[in-house]
């Protein structure tokens, strides 16, 4: 028996990877009914011809050649809808053809009930819902018209309860057939979804372990490398000054990097909310221009400002965050001696602060919302990030009810806007904090 399994069933792993989900569920289908058929025709006709019934063994050969055999050269072939169509349809014409001599011929009632729901079920499993649901209707009426011309060609009284046994029979498997194949189709839709996330989560997962394994450790190794050299005596303390700036640059890169890692990930799980207070967006901008004013001078680049009152509602941890990355990002990709513009306002009922830099641009037509949007991987001077940066601005001014904005033209710069709401009055934090 375990042989046989494996024979019936090779063939359906080695085609696993070239069919889809529901073709192998035919494939697979196909194979059982068919091998299981081929099997009850074969004892059938040891039987008949056991009891010297040639008729019925001649039919039952007729069957395995002209039925079955076919059906399984087709599977083999991997032509299952039309392996799925000549077996339910050779079944079917056999069994009109069975009843036709049974009323016809022997004069008898065979009380095909049982072929006809034989069929039906194979129906249901070989095919989607609209076609099962017809064939369906088809046997369910060629049950009726076997039972009126039976009760008319053999003068039986007129029974009305197996009309209606017959029609509750069918309508049953029609609509068990209808809402089982919508239950499979909801399963195998949410099935689908969490295949997404959990592609998605490994994505993460190796995003992750690339962040760790490259974009961080490097620098730490640099870092390392020039604090042995400073101990063991192979750099002068004068030279290490000299590269305090560059050093300095490298530490608040790995660390803004850990930052993000770490709210990313908290982001991921869906463990961040925003917490709002008042603030203003001016004040938070110079505070956080401040700790880069070494980066800027280490690639010297002009900074120009214009300051207005800009004062609003939102967590003012996660703004720190989004302006610090949106800064670090155009110094990263502004080359040497170009700019960068700051400004900040205020407008009807928003407030906004600009970041504009003269940079390397990206390939944008119009202003578009950074939500799937790439950016270059390291800036002008070679320097490494995360890719992290953007999108968690995105998410944490999504999380503060504002816009994010990018403008950006290939070798041109870029200008991120953020739109913020603003606070006209003291009952609005109230508002918002409720």
């Amino acid at each position: 028996m375990k042989l046989y399994a494996n024979t019936l069933f090779s063939r359906a792993f080695l085609v696993d990877h070239h069919l889809s989900e529901l073709d192998q569920f035919r494939f697979r289908s196909l194979l059982i009914i068919t091998w299981f058929i081929i099997l009850l025709t074969i004892f059938s006709f040891c039987v008949n011809a056991y009891v010297q019934d040639h008729q019925t063994a001649i039919i039952n050969l007729a069957v395995l050649t002209f039925c079955l055999l076919p059906v399984l050269w087709l599977t083999y072939r991997l032509k299952l809808q039309l392996a799925s169509w000549y077996l339910i349809l050779t079944s079917y014409a056999s069994s009109v053809l069975y009843f036709g001599l049974d009323i016809f011929y022997y004069q008898k009632d065979i009380h095909p009930e049982l072929m006809l729901i034989l069929i039906g079920i194979g129906t249901i499993i070989l095919f989607e819902i609209k076609h099962s649901i017809v064939i369906l209707i088809v046997l369910g009426l060629t049950f009726q018209a076997y039972r009126i011309i039976l009760m008319q060609y053999l003068h039986l009284p007129f029974e009305v309860g197996q009309l209606l046994n017959g029609f509750s029979v069918f309508s049953c498997i029609i609509y068990f057939n209808y809402f089982t194949q919508k239950l499979i189709k909801s399963a195998q839709d949410e099935l689908i979804r969490k295949n997404e996330q959990l592609t998605e989560t490994n994505n993460i997962k190796d995003k992750l372990f690339g962040i760790i394994g490259h974009d961080l450790r490097s620098p730490v190794a640099s870092l390392k490398t020039q604090l042995m050299g400073v101990q063991d005596g192979y750099i002068a303390p004068q030279d290490f000054q000299q590269r305090t700036g560059q050093l300095m640059q490298m530490v608040d890169g790995v660390y803004l990097a850990l930052d993000n890692l770490l709210h990313w990930s908290m982001l991921q799980r869906d463990h961040l909310l925003a917490r709002p207070t008042q603030l203003n967006l001016t004040e938070l901008m110079e505070s956080v221009l401040h700790l880069y004013t070494a980066e800027l001078k280490d690639k010297n680049l002009s900074l120009s400002t214009y300051f207005q009152n800009a004062p609003t509602v939102a967590d003012e941890l996660q703004l720190q965050i989004v302006l610090r990355n949106l800064l670090h990002n155009a110094i990263k990709f502004t080359p040497q001696g170009g700019s960068i513009h700051i400004s900040t306002g205020r407008q009807a009922n928003s407030c906004w602060l600009s970041i504009k830099d003269s940079g390397v641009g990206m390939s944008f037509t119009r202003p578009a919302s950074l939500l799937g949007q790439v950016v270059p991987g390291r800036g002008t001077a070679g320097e490494k990030g995360t890719g992290l940066g953007l999108e968690l601005c995105r998410e944490f001014i999504r999380l503060n009810q504002g816009q994010l904005l990018i403008d950006s033209e290939l070798g041109k710069g870029t200008t991120v806007t953020i739109h913020l709401e603003s606070l006209l009055n003291p009952v609005d934090l109230n508002h918002a904090a409720g």
